[in-house]
């Protein structure tokens, strides 16, 4: 981590600050199950039923996109024109453009040279990794059911259960795009002690445009 990584989080809310603690948690339950951040295809570990359920390749596919992430209370919102040109708000903006992160605070930009590899880490990466993770678990499946429409796009609802593997249910539902499988919603209830609720939604697709870069030292 940054310096100024280390000193934004400091300025951060501390709910922003749990919200990412109760990610890092199920990643951590995933990870001492044997299932860590990969990028293997989700059926290769579960059992899907029903209509087959898409590889990682095909559910990290959006490139185009606006989002809503929500967990530990916290909500994150975010445009994506690329992996290379996106947004979030969490509640600080954090702008990637061109290898440069701005990072609006107090309504003054300043800029940092980019961490190469910081939009794995963003919401839909790391909500595609989790729901590969949770199908990769012993006994854990993918089960079809209804038609469903996310941000003007249709797909296939899907029940994922992971098999008891966990301390705690990390079971989750989500949306799967119909033409090339990406996945366009997810969501987790994780029930018991330690449990982490978390969702993420895109709510537009191919709609976000080149983000512009902003004034350093200004509002």
């Amino acid at each position: 981590m940054t310096e100024h990584r280390r000193a934004a989080d400091g300025r951060k809310p501390s709910s922003v600050r749990r919200a990412r603690a109760a990610a890092a948690l199920l990643a951590a339950l995933l990870a001492a199950a044997g299932c860590g951040a990969s990028a293997a295809p989700a059926r290769s570990g579960g059992t899907p039923t029903g209509a087959s359920f898409p590889g990682a390749a095909a559910l990290g596919s959006l490139t185009n996109y606006a989002f809503q992430y929500a967990a530990g209370g916290v909500t994150i919102t975010g445009e994506v024109h690329s992996p290379s040109d996106w947004q979030t708000d969490q509640p600080i903006v954090e702008r990637h453009v061109g290898g440069v992160l701005y990072t609006q605070a107090a309504g003054t930009w300043v800029s940092v040279p980019d961490v190469g590899a910081a939009y794995l880490a963003a919401p839909y990466p790391s909500s595609v990794r989790t729901v590969v993770a949770l199908l990769q678990l012993p006994g854990a499946k993918a089960t079809a059911g209804t038609a469903c429409t996310v941000a003007g796009v249709a797909g296939r609802a899907y029940a994922i259960t992971d098999g008891g593997a966990l301390p705690v249910s990390a079971s989750a539902a989500a949306c799967v795009a119909d033409k090339g499988g990406a996945l366009l919603s997810a969501r987790s209830g994780a029930g018991g002690a330690g449990g982490v609720p978390w969702s993420f939604t895109v709510t537009a697709v191919g709609t976000v445009p080149t983000l512009p870069v902003p004034p350093t030292g200004g509002a």
